[in-house]
């Protein structure tokens, strides 16, 4: 095998490890946007908006006459309906957000699909030293005392799953 094939192959392990990763890290960020939108579902079903007191919003005195509003509409309903405008326009940026995380995790399994087939195919020996080499990037003198093999065996291993997972993947 080339050298530039096999430094290939590995940074295709490398950038798959990373990829499972950031799918891990999207799907935490779906429950936590799908939270936020529940949470302001439940604010919307209930009327259980936290609005400005009497005493903030102005009203007068019982000295000062009362002005009525050309719309209609008091201070409090205004701030009411700017409220919930907030709040609709929260979940519409949230539904945005959650579809644009969904359809990243959607690409990145589409692109490694074959990967991760070809690492399922492995051994369990080989599969150990590919997490402990790519997933947790851990140096060859660390891998050899954890598998209990030769330095030298180590490194031939490290040569044959790569060139196993190139052949598989078509690139050698």
């Amino acid at each position: 095998m080339k050298d530039e094939q096999f430094k290939k192959t590995e940074k295709l392990l490398y950038r798959y490890f990373e990829d499972e990763k950031k799918v891990e890290i999207l799907k935490r960020e779906l429950e936590l946007l799908r939270e936020q939108y529940n949470s302001i579902e439940k604010i919307l079903r209930t009327n259980n908006f936290n609005l400005l007191s009497a005493a903030d919003l102005g009203s007068p005195g019982f000295e000062e006459r009362v002005q009525t509003s050309s719309t209609g509409k008091g201070v409090a309903e205004k701030e009411m309906l700017n409220h919930v405008e907030y709040l609709l326009n929260t979940q519409k940026t949230i539904i945005k957000k959650e579809f644009k995380a969904k359809e990243k995790i959607r690409n990145i399994e589409i692109n490694n699909i074959r990967l991760r087939c070809n690492i399922e195919m492995l051994c369990e020996e080989h599969k150990m030293f590919i997490e402990l080499k790519y997933k947790e990037k851990k140096r060859m003198e660390d891998i050899y005392l954890l598998i209990n093999r030769s330095r030298s065996n180590t490194f031939e291993l490290r040569v044959k799953i790569v060139e196993d997972i190139a052949r598989w993947l078509n690139i050698i």
